[in-house]
């Protein structure tokens, strides 16, 4: 680790060089090597050795960056992973559904029968009622 804090000890003061994006920096580069003679831009096979780049190439690079799916890619995606499930036909008819009427049709007749009952029941304490008001009164009557 000592000779790292040399090195940065060394530099700590300085500013650092302004070489520009890659774009940039690669035109440079590559007028500075066809102003040296060289003219196959960097990378080349002629005497330097180093990596093969094609330089061309490099000042074309685009990049795209998607941060996120929009809610129809979503709603697609969730849709491709979730396929919608088709039921059986079994499963779609009740074997039960004579049993289920025949029930239901016995809860509304018993349902039906009480209400007529209770009605009846009220009718006749109210006929009852108005009997004895009416002996009450023919009583008190001379």
């Amino acid at each position: 680790t000592a000779p790292v804090v040399k090195q940065l000890a060394k530099v700590k003061g300085l500013t650092p060089p302004q070489y520009g994006t890659l774009n940039e920096w690669t035109r440079a580069k590559r007028r500075a090597l066809e102003r040296a003679g060289e003219g196959n831009g960097l990378g080349s096979a002629g005497g330097h050795g180093a990596m093969s780049i094609n330089v061309d190439n490099l000042e074309e690079t685009t990049f795209e960056v998607t941060l996120g799916l929009t809610e129809e890619q979503e709603a697609e995606l969730e849709a491709a992973a979730h396929p919608a499930r088709v039921q059986p036909e079994w499963l779609k008819k009740s074997q039960f559904v004579a049993e289920d009427e025949d029930e239901t049709k016995e809860t509304e007749e018993t349902e039906a029968d009480a209400v007529t009952k209770n009605e009846e029941a009220i009718k006749e304490e109210w006929l009852k009622a108005y009997l004895s008001a009416l002996q009450g009164a023919q009583a008190e009557a001379p």
